[in-house]
């Protein structure tokens, strides 16, 4: 897991909490949807490598 992936997704789910005014998302709920996210990723990425 890069930290350069959880803050990337972090800013985009900022993004979006503040564009989308339906939707309201504290910091703290952003930063753990943006490592889950990460290391999803991160889980996907390591299976898809193994398969070569």
């Amino acid at each position: 897991m890069e930290l350069v992936d959880v803050i990337a997704g972090w800013l985009a789910l900022f993004t979006v909490d503040e564009l989308i005014t339906g939707i309201t998302i504290s910091a703290p709920q952003e930063m753990i949807i943006a490592i889950i996210l990460s290391l999803t990723e991160f889980a996907f990425k390591d299976k898809e490598e193994g398969k070569d």
